[in-house]
């Protein structure tokens, strides 16, 4: 301390770790806040009727048709599809119980969709409720039945004219069930190809070339 009264300031260099979780806070609250900004924006384009996750980022992507012509034809097909409840009526849909181990408190079931419909079935969702021996709900799952593509897990893929799909479900609940019953939640039918806008305009000039 000066003999004036005036305090000494003293300026101490920063270690290198300090800098650098300085540093890595900074860019992490950057990203933060641009994933922010970015899901606002894809909220904002995307129509107010939307009312599932799944429907937002498929609006989404529709909203980007040079990033959809870009998809490989397989992930651009996925897209090209409505929900249509009324397609309900062409589908049989059973759950049954099957085996159960009291000690685990593991109970196996099977759901069996069968498609009796022209049209391809790209998603349908499944609301699964376990019942006591007093009808009373004990237990509740969410399973797909079918999805746009089919890869690991419950990703079953779409469900084709005239087929029939069964589905393996394991169920936990300590105590045991009576039954179980179905609630259809969602369906969507694929709409077929698209026909391909940029081949319809090159098709005239090419035939005109060869002419």
């Amino acid at each position: 301390m000066y003999q004036d009264g005036s305090t000494m300031v003293v300026n101490k260099r920063l270690s290198f770790l300090s800098v650098t979780v300085l540093s890595l806070s900074a860019i992490l609250i950057t990203l933060i806040v641009s994933a922010t900004g970015l899901a606002v924006y894809g909220l904002r384009v995307v129509d107010k009727r939307v009312d599932s996750v799944a429907d937002v980022l498929v609006e989404a992507v529709r909203q980007l048709p040079e990033f959809q012509k870009s998809l490989p034809p397989a992930l651009a097909d996925t897209l090209n599809d409505s929900r249509q409840p009324a397609y309900a009526s062409k589908l049989e849909v059973s759950v049954k119980l099957l085996n159960s181990d009291s000690r685990s408190g593991n109970q196996n079931a099977v759901a069996e969709v069968k498609n009796l419909g022209e049209s391809v079935v790209s998603l349908l969702s499944l609301r699964l409720v376990g019942l006591n021996e007093g009808d009373e709900p004990i237990l509740e799952r969410n399973t797909w039945a079918a999805t746009p593509l089919q890869l690991e897990g419950e990703w079953r893929g779409p469900i084709m004219p005239h087929e029939t799909r069964q589905i393996p479900i394991r169920l936990y609940s300590q105590r045991n069930l009576s039954k179980i019953t179905h609630e259809i939640t969602d369906i969507r039918v694929w709409r077929g190809p698209q026909p391909d806008s940029s081949l319809s305009r090159t098709a005239p000039s090419s035939v005109s070339d060869a002419s």
